[in-house]
């Protein structure tokens, strides 16, 4: 009898550079600066993505190097790309000493 087990090691991202680019976000609020300068005409009770939320993947996207708007299709199930754009809110603006 012989018994074989192959290695599993989860999904992988070469994206993991984008890391302080989301910390960097999330202390300066870079993107939700962004995204105040954007009006907004849509109906929301017809929106499935926030603006915001598109306004980083954008962003994050082209950092990472896919310059194509529907390189986003061929992210869709990168770990990286899934979790980086999703900021939790870390209080006040930090202030810029000077």
């Amino acid at each position: 009898m012989s018994t074989s087990k192959a290695a599993s090691f989860g999904q992988i991202t070469s994206d993991a550079g984008l890391l302080p680019l989301r910390e960097f976000d999330k202390r300066w609020h870079l993107t939700e600066g962004m995204d105040s300068c954007i009006s907004d005409p849509r109906e929301q009770i017809l929106i499935d993505h926030q603006q915001l939320e598109m306004v980083r993947q954008r962003l994050y996207q082209i950092v990472a190097g896919y310059e194509d708007t529907d390189d986003c299709d061929l992210l869709r199930n990168d770990p990286m790309m899934n979790h980086v754009p999703v900021i939790v809110k870390a209080g006040p603006p930090a202030t810029m000493a000077g």
